[in-house]
Parts: C-alpha cells; sequence; structure tokens
C-alpha cells in the first residue's frame, strides 16, 4: 500500500425548539465522522509490479446529544473504483 490518510471532521448543528415563535430552547448536536482512505495497492506476481489498484475507504461516524449518543455508525470498506495494469507481455 502506498498511501494512507485519515480525515477527520467535526460539526455542531443545531435545531431551535420555538414556542409561540419564540426560541425557548437550542438542542446542539455533535457529529463526528472520520474517513480513512487507503491509498494505492501494488499487484505483484513473478517478482514484478503488475498493476496498479485504486483502494478503498472505511468510514465511521458518531452523531451525539450532549453525551448521549444518538447515532453510531462504521461501513464497510468501499473500494475506490479503478486499476491500472502493467502488462509488459506485448
Amino acid at each position: 500500500m502506498l498511501l494512507d490518510h485519515t480525515v477527520k471532521s467535526e460539526h455542531h448543528p443545531y435545531v431551535d425548539v420555538l414556542q409561540n415563535d419564540v426560541a425557548i430552547a437550542r438542542l446542539e448536536f455533535s457529529v463526528h465522522l472520520e474517513l480513512q482512505l487507503e491509498g494505492v495497492l501494488v499487484r505483484v506476481r513473478g517478482g514484478r509490479i503488475d498493476g496498479l489498484l485504486a483502494g478503498r475507504i472505511k468510514a465511521k461516524g458518531t452523531v451525539k446529544l450532549g453525551e448521549f449518543v444518538l447515532v453510531e455508525r462504521k461501513l464497510r470498506p468501499i473500494a475506490i473504483p479503478g486499476s491500472l495494469s502493467l502488462d509488459r507481455a506485448a
């Protein structure tokens, strides 16, 4: 594998609770996202580089209200489409 990189992101969306068109409370959520990029995979056959594969992405996220976890998800790895064949037979 030639490249690994992790991207982390935190957001704080909110919902205002209204009564008679007046804000009486605000519910603020914490959203944490993490993307792990697993870069180019090198395919080796017979001691030679035969091709390159684009890699994959892993993702997970959490939504909290205060310290209470509302949603927590981890996705299966997602393959990034694309490959390059280095066939030297020609």
